[in-house]
């Protein structure tokens, strides 16, 4: 017995909700995996208005042969999150020129909930959840269509559907508060299930920070004993870059220390970091901790690292002091603190030969720098030009357009051509208070990069070349530049009270912000 075909409607309403489900997935997977689902439902859409060729069992097998193979080209597994989702969405667009029966149109619909849910693997942001929402919905009122095709008219299908969802939200809390969570990774999937996760690199170069920084996702949240310092004070130390080839910055390989060794000059800071999943060992801590929390251990530079990659939540508790005399510097450090590449530009090494010449001390060169960057009107920017094969001379000289590794990265080389140790520092800076839940929520979008020189009796300092060019984005955060550059604004063209009136918030963006507070308090 031939089975029932829905009618065109119910199809268009399928067609529909498969779209709407799959669309998250556009960012996040190849380009021909969607192209190929959108061909087949274009396809199917053809069939079913226009009469065209119906593909026989041969040539949809051949085209299920074909996907399978593209899908391990691209990933040289099926295994996974991503080639998972890559197939099952592949198939599932291949599904649709089979279609036959009510059946089929009800596997297809219950495809589309696994595709949903699948998106989450990616993100679990607000928004991601709100989409989610609409997926269920769209897709709920289309099932609906399928069982009863001529009961009730669209309008009234989304109105139960909505009702339906409303009615098993309070199930869907108890589940998501009592169901347990599993660390690691999901059912055993293999190593590219942390393919995904976002971390501080272990190396800039032009553009390092700055595609980082386009990211929302979370870093760590902290909350402290007490009163947090104040935000020009927040640098999360993450990891010390000393060597370079003139382009790129690389950490040294250091020995573990027992104990870092340093003359605090300022009351500690105790405070809770909870560090999300990031596949590196890098540990963030508030410039400089004091103290090696459980399974981590002291780099010579002041760093810490786990003893793995870090693939779960992780929560420590630190003390730090922002206040510090490191003291004396090894002649092995030394040198370098100091080298450089052959090619450095002779025009960018008469710069910093200059300012030593003219200059009583150190802090006095480095302060030449900092003016040269004020001076010759550089501007900081989330979108700097590319730079060829020698993007120091070309950033000094010629762009002046940089993001904070150009400034960072081209101050050390400076003030190593002037004869001062000194090294690139990356990591965070600043960060959100939430205060739905009192702690400091820090995201990949403040990642940032630093310098540092050592003077004789003082030790290593702090210099972030980005603040004499940009202050307002150690002031305010990355967040704010963001919004004003979307405004078309520019940093040096404001007043105090003209940023800050460009910045203040709508109701509804306010009444979001705390939404998205109270999310992230309930994803604790």
């Amino acid at each position: 017995m031939t089975p029932q075909l829905p009618t065109r409607a119910v199809f268009n309403s399928l067609l529909i909700a498969g779209v709407i489900a799959v669309a998250p997935h556009a960012w996040e997977l190849p380009w021909w995996t969607l192209a190929v689902f959108a061909a087949a439902l274009t396809w199917r859409y053809l069939i079913e208005n226009w009469q065209w060729y119906r593909p026989q069992r041969v040539l949809r097998s051949l085209l299920m042969i074909l996907v399978v193979l593209a899908v391990l080209r691209q990933y040289g597994t099926l295994l996974g999150r991503d080639p998972g989702i890559a197939l099952v969405l592949t198939l599932l667009g291949l599904k649709f020129l089979e279609l036959k029966g009510q059946r089929d149109f009800i596997v297809c619909l219950f495809l589309f909930y696994l595709i949903v849910l699948a998106s989450f693997l990616y993100s679990q942001s607000l928004w991601f959840g709100a989409w989610a929402l609409l997926a269920v919905t769209v897709i709920t009122a289309a099932l609906m269509h399928l069982i009863q095709p001529t009961s009730m008219n669209l309008q009234s299908r989304l109105r139960l559907a909505s009702v339906m969802l409303a009615q098993a939200l309070p199930l869907m809390i108890v589940v998501y508060l009592l169901f347990p969570r599993v660390s690691g990774t999901l059912w055993g999937l293999p190593a590219d299930a942390y393919s995904g996760l976002t971390g501080m690199p272990d190396m800039i170069q032009p553009g390092s920070i700055r595609n980082l920084s386009q990211s929302s996702e979370i870093a760590f949240r902290a909350s402290f004993e007490g009163a947090p310092p104040p935000v020009r004070e927040l640098y999360w130390r993450a990891l010390v870059l000393s060597d370079t080839d003139g382009r790129s910055w690389n950490r040294r390989t250091d020995s573990d220390v027992k104990k870092v060794s340093f003359t605090p000059l300022a009351d500690s800071v105790r405070y809770q970091l909870i560090l999300e999943p990031s596949n590196k060992v890098w540990m963030p801590a508030l410039d400089l901790p004091a103290v090696t929390p459980p399974g981590a251990r002291f780099q010579a530079d002041f760093t810490l690292q786990y003893n793995e990659p870090i693939r779960e939540r992780i929560n420590y508790t630190l003390t730090s002091y922002t206040r510090y005399n490191t003291g004396d510097l090894s002649t092995a450090d030394r040198a370098r603190s100091l080298a450089l590449p052959a090619d450095v530009s002779a025009r960018t090494r008469a710069l910093a030969q200059q300012w030593r010449h003219d200059s009583a001390d150190s802090l006095q060169v480095a302060r030449a720098a900092l003016d040269y960057f004020h001076r010759e009107n550089f501007i900081y920017t989330l979108n700097p030009p590319l730079l060829g094969a020698d993007p120091v001379d070309e950033f000094l000289f010629s762009t002046r357009r940089g993001f904070c590794e150009h400034f960072a990265s081209s101050f050390v080389t400076l003030m190593r051509a002037a004869g001062i140790p000194s090294r690139v520092v990356i990591g965070y800076q600043g960060g959100e208070l939430n205060t739905a839940g009192n702690y400091l929520i820090v995201r990949q979008s403040d990642a940032h990069a630093w310098a540092e020189i050592w003077v004789a009796g003082r030790g290593w300092l702090r210099v972030d070349p980005t603040s004499a060019v940009a202050p307002e984005r150690i002031e305010l955060g990355l967040d704010a530049i963001r919004r004003l550059e979307q405004q078309g604004l520019t940093l040096g063209g404001l007043s105090a009270e003209a940023m800050l009136q460009a910045l203040k918030l709508g109701w509804f963006d306010n009444a979001l912000l705390h939404a998205r507070w109270y999310w992230d308090l309930t994803n604790l």
